[in-house]
């Protein structure tokens, strides 16, 4: 019975590891879009089901009822982050249920490039690792599709791969074997096989089908394959033009292959291909005829996008992609990106939608891209995908690199084209802040500068950060006095309204930007470092004069309480500053402080100084003969990011929260007694690929048990503790009381 009791005690222990012991409900700060979509795929045989893929924010399915897409990859782990880059998607056409997903990236060499499968329409996943490369944001990521079903048996799928050549499975994705027999392995422009279609005509059901086409991403040879045995044999189509790569590619019922080219893999341009000319071509595959029906306005643009309808073939529609033209349905000419072409008698006319005021568009409840309000709306471009709905002749949806769009009423002579993005997230948080007054999260991301979250249900209203220089990569506040905020990106700017309105800090030379900043908590002194310069202080935010002790870009971060503090950190050794950043000291060293991310600073206590390593856990400062001491936090055993939030009822110290490993366990954890108990807040199902490069995770200090964080693709992310009494609270962003005076 002893045995017996320990190992009972043993594994009620584990549990209360490794299973939440407080339920949350885990959400994404809503800004809508912002990333590339990459790809929208529709199932043939079952209504109102398509997936969307993008380069770095994963996998979604669409919601018809709630007209919303649904997240597919949040339980990939920080160990597997490259799985939110989606190189493809592909559905069985006869078992709509089971979807299949290529992912990887090839920058995160830690996670095996894999073929995914579901037979639960994505809502779960098992993998298959393969031996060949599967890059999902790399260059071409917008041609396609690369992996698809035999539309007539099941347990084959064919994969075409940048630098590998072609590969088959013939049991459902289980295992793959190369295709020995296709002529090509990898393209010099990297981008390989491109897209793959097989004919439903070259067999019956439940036998494999005979005829498969694939493009191969090069100019100036044969670039289209086809073969006629199932795959054993391969020969280049004949009469086929090569002057341009193949983008995608669609089979009609009525038996025609349809292919969009350009001079290059799109969505942009890059040295080797500048992407500028393409046209589009119909193949005749019973009498091998080609006809050219570039529509007359994209004679000279690279086209990409290629759908027809499931009932009327000849209603077909393609979109260009990299083509920078001015879109009529904004008030402003300075909006440009891609058009969209509509034929209803199989190419032989086609009809311009964007231009002459024959599209409008609605950004519904994204107000950050409307273009009546912004100066700078969001464009419909990078256009490499559009979809028409089998079902619907009236629907249709088209990528972008902001998310993607979609239309409902194609068969009226004015179109209505609507920013369809809710539920889809896909921005790169680059810092959060979370005020004790004014607005809930102040954040900066990749491209679109960041955003005042006064709601985190609804995209914000008052749009980007602005002036707008795209890619920021610091944010701080005054701790004493939210309303001064500071971020700097290509340059710097302050904000003395809690980020409504920005003004330019002037740096003393030109070349100063990027790096790291911080302000002290009384709001009167910035600490810069910028890229490739040295460090610098300023007073009244005019006058500056340079910084001795500190190095460029190095992340530098204030004190919370005393405002003559700064702090950075660097090869081990922590170091500081008591005159305001004038001089920085060197202080303690420790072996042990190594792949030191994100320090932070308490809002509780002068010095007290968390380090987040990824190799060896959480420690903290104290001071002695002013120098840190490091104390090691214990259970923790690495840490990638650490920050706080409002302390628990009847507790004077901040909630801490981290990114990390706690007695073998890997997630988002919550101390309420300053690091010596545990609890986990997220599950297996929620960890959205770990903290990204921001290495981001901060709490909300006027709601108890939120906690906001960074990714790697997915936007912002924030939980809430389940019927925690601060959970409702409604924060009027205009409240600035409770903040502590400055010392």
């Amino acid at each position: 019975m002893r045995k017996y009791s320990i190992l009972l005690i043993l594994f009620t222990l584990l549990c209360l590891v490794c299973f939440p012991a407080e339920k949350y409900v885990w959400k994404n700060v809503t800004i809508g879009g912002g990333g590339y979509v990459t790809g929208i795929i529709a199932c043939p045989t079952e209504k109102n089901l398509f997936y969307a893929k993008t380069d770095v924010g994963g996998a979604y399915r669409w919601n018809e009822e709630q007209q919303c897409w649904i997240p597919l990859t949040d339980w990939v782990s920080k160990g597997e982050m490259g799985y939110l880059g989606v190189e493809s998607i592909a559905i069985d056409p006869q078992n709509p249920n089971r979807v299949y997903m290529s992912a990887g990236l090839e920058y995160y060499p830690a996670t095996k490039p894999a073929i995914f499968y579901s037979e639960d329409y994505g809502g779960t996943f098992n993998k298959t690792v393969v031996p060949f490369m599967v890059h999902g944001n790399g260059y071409g990521r917008g041609v396609g599709e690369r992996l698809i079903v035999d539309p007539n048996n099941s347990n084959v799928l064919f994969c075409g791969t940048r630098k590998d050549g072609l590969w088959k499975s013939s049991d459902m994705a289980r295992t793959w074997t190369k295709v020995s027999s296709f002529p090509i392995s990898e393209t010099d422009n990297g981008n390989g096989i491109c897209a793959i279609a097989i004919d439903p005509s070259s067999s019956s059901k439940g036998s494999t089908s005979k005829t498969i086409f694939v493009g191969v991403s090069q100019m100036g040879t044969s670039n289209l394959f086809v073969s006629v045995d199932a795959g054993e044999t391969w020969n280049p189509v004949e009469g086929q033009d090569s002057t341009f790569a193949p983008q995608r590619m669609v089979i009609t019922p009525n038996g025609y292959l349809i292919i969009t080219y350009a001079n290059g893999a799109g969505p942009h341009s890059n040295k080797v291909e500048p992407l500028s000319t393409g046209a589009l071509f119909k193949y005749n595959i019973q009498d091998k005829s080609w006809l050219d029906i570039t529509p007359s306005r994209a004679t000279k643009a690279p086209l990409s996008g290629v759908s027809f309808q499931q009932n009327n073939p000849d209603i077909l529609m393609v979109s260009s992609t990299n083509t920078w033209w001015a879109q009529d349905w904004a008030p402003s000419k300075t909006v440009k990106g891609d058009e969209i072409y509509r034929s209803t008698d199989g190419g032989i006319t086609w009809t311009s939608l964007f231009g002459k005021k024959k599209t409008k568009l609605d950004v519904g409840e994204f107000e950050w891209g409307n273009p009546s309000l912004s100066p700078d709306p969001v464009s419909l471009h990078w256009a490499t995908c559009i979809t028409l709905d089998p079902f619907n002749s009236n629907r249709a949806f088209v990528n972008s690199g902001n998310g993607i769009f979609m239309c409902d009423n194609l068969n009226n002579s004015i179109t209505n084209w609507k920013f369809q993005v809710r539920g889809l997230e896909e921005t790169v948080p680059l810092g959060i802040v979370s005020p004790a007054g004014g607005a809930s999260l102040l954040s900066i991301i990749g491209d679109y500068d960041g955003f005042r979250h006064n709601d985190l249900a609804k995209s914000p209203a008052q749009g980007r950060h602005n002036p707008r220089i795209g890619t920021n990569r610091a944010i701080d506040f005054a701790e004493n006095d939210p309303r001064i905020v500071v971020r700097a990106g290509s340059s710097a700017f302050i904000s003395k309204d809690n980020a409504k309105t920005w003004e330019s800090l002037i740096p003393p030379f030109p070349e100063a930007k990027d790096g790291n900043l911080a302000i002290s908590p009384d709001g009167k002194t910035i600490v810069w470092c910028p890229e490739n310069s040295p460090i610098y202080t300023t007073s009244n935010y005019r006058n500056w004069a340079q910084s001795d002790g500190a190095k460029p870009s190095q992340r530098v971060i204030s004190d919370r309480v005393n405002s003559s503090r700064f702090y950075f950190f660097d090869n081990k050794t922590l170091y500081f500053s008591n005159n305001r950043g004038t001089t920085f000291a060197k202080g303690s060293t420790n072996p042990s402080l190594t792949s030191v991310r994100k320090i932070r600073s308490s809002p509780a206590i002068e010095g007290d100084i968390w380090i987040p390593s990824a190799d060896n856990g959480l420690f903290r400062t104290t001071w002695m003969n002013n120098l840190p001491v490091f104390t090691k936090i214990d259970k923790v055993a690495k840490c990638e990011a650490v920050g706080f939030g409002k302390a628990k009822s009847g507790k004077k110290f901040p909630a801490v929260y981290i990114w990390g490993v706690v007695d073998g366990v890997e997630g988002i954890f919550r101390s309420d007694d300053e690091g010596k108990n545990w609890v986990r807040l997220n599950d297996d199902t929620h960890e959205f690929g770990g903290t990204g490069d921001a290495n981001e995770i901060i709490g909300d200090p006027r709601v108890y048990g939120r906690v906001y964080m960074s990714t790697a693709g997915r936007g912002i992310v924030y939980g809430d503790l389940v019927g925690g009494k601060d959970s409702k609270i409604v924060i009027d962003s205009e409240d600035y009381s409770g903040i502590k005076k400055a010392k």
